[in-house]
């Protein structure tokens, strides 16, 4: 049988199909522990259902992948709709706003914004230092789950206030010279 798996350092990702049974892949994944020494993790399990909606909705009702399954142990997590899972970095789901995910990186910004402003800093190292903080900090998330358009006037906004200087957006995108 072909198994689709994308395993990297100690996470795992396995797609299932609605004819494949879940407690199957326990026994295979309970051997392979066995034979590796590795332990799994059982309680950070998270499934999060494909396909259409009304199978989603059955799958989360029932916690079978299918009539003939066995129902999936409470331990594991079976995501809804609206909810997302982390993998490697990004946040997958079905439905998911995706506002959740940046506020954690927003607040982070904001602490690091709001210490380097006690240091009483250059515009030049106010570039600097956002090119540090909202470049670099955003970078991966908006390559792997796009970045909404709330949250992008939030980050021009926090640009703004953090340069505080009486400059056009020419002179401040200027090179230097």
């Amino acid at each position: 049988d072909k198994v689709i798996t994308a395993l990297f350092a100690d996470d795992t990702t396995v797609y299932l199909s609605e004819e494949d049974k879940f407690h199957d892949l326990v026994e295979v994944l309970t051997v392979w522990c066995l034979a590796s020494s590795a332990k799994f993790n059982h309680e950070k399990t998270v499934i999060i259902p494909l396909g259409v909606q009304e199978y989603r909705e059955r799958l989360i009702l029932s916690r079978k992948l299918n009539n003939d399954d066995e129902p999936i142990p409470d331990y594991v997590t079976i995501n809804e709709d609206g909810k997302t899972a982390r993998i490697l970095g990004a946040h997958i789901g079905n439905a998911a706003e995706g506002t959740d995910v940046w506020l954690p990186l927003l607040e982070r910004i904001e602490t690091i914004l709001d210490r380097c402003t006690d240091r009483y800093p250059t515009v030049e190292a106010k570039r600097h230092m956002i090119n540090l903080t909202i470049g670099s900090i955003t970078q991966f998330l908006t390559a792997a789950n796009g970045m909404p358009d709330s949250i992008a006037k939030r980050l021009v906004k926090m640009q703004k206030d953090f340069l505080n200087v009486p400059l056009n957006k020419e002179t401040l995108r200027a090179d230097i010279s």
